[in-house]
């Protein structure tokens, strides 16, 4: 079964649903990679400044702070899987 053969199969709901949730996806990737404060330090949006603040009363606080120590690398991993999920 080809993909559009499988695009074909679904309701129209779920299209809908699987197009607006790739779109959204896609943005926030490119987003990210387009801020030019999201991998500054000191920036506003620095994804360093957003890791420590999640760690904050979270229930996956260690792993938050573990990966708090390669913010770049990261944010770099996120915005990448974003874009790949969109």
């Amino acid at each position: 079964m080809s993909v559009v053969d499988s695009w074909k199969r679904q309701k129209p709901s779920s299209r809908l649903l699987r197009g607006f949730l790739g779109v959204t996806f896609l943005y926030a990737g490119v987003q990210k990679l387009s801020d030019p404060n999201f991998f500054k330090r000191g920036g506003t949006t620095y994804i360093g400044s957003q890791i420590q603040a999640f760690a904050h009363g979270s229930p996956i606080a260690p792993l938050l702070r573990f990966v708090g120590h390669f913010p770049i690398l990261t944010g770099l991993v996120v915005a990448l899987g974003e874009i790949a999920i969109g």
